[in-house]
């Protein structure tokens, strides 16, 4: 048994632990890059109306670019959850918005899971493991 003072302390407590969101029906996602300019020219333009009417949203904003890394998945994800540490690049709100990609992310079934490694490793799981 491990001795509790070499346990490291949680980042999060279990018990306020949020459970992950789990999308039964995620699809590898292949967008285009037709597709992602077009998203972010339209995120961008929505922006650029906003500070023009006056009505600019900081958190609507961060929330929105958020939503737009999901969507695309993967790699976005990723990128996302980097530039959740440029707080010398964004403001407070978009940081900390994009921060939640890295604790409240989507998942996806086990089953998927298992097909992609046992199609990678060319075998089935209980024969490698």
């Amino acid at each position: 048994m491990i001795k509790k003072k070499y346990i490291p302390t949680p980042i999060v407590e279990k018990k306020k632990r949020k459970k992950v969101k789990v999308v039964e029906n995620l699809e590898t996602r292949r967008l285009s890059t037709l597709y992602v300019i077009w998203r972010f020219l339209v995120y961008f333009a929505r922006i650029q109306y906003r500070k023009f009417t006056g009505k600019s949203d900081v958190q609507k904003t961060a929330t929105q670019l958020r939503e737009i890394f999901e969507e695309f998945g993967g790699f976005w994800v990723k990128a996302g959850q980097i530039l959740a540490l440029r707080t010398d690049l964004f403001p407070d709100e978009v940081c900390d918005e994009l921060r939640s990609l890295q604790y409240e992310a989507l998942g996806f079934p086990f089953h998927i899971a298992r097909s992609t490694i046992e199609s990678e490793l060319g075998a089935p799981i209980g024969k490698i493991f």
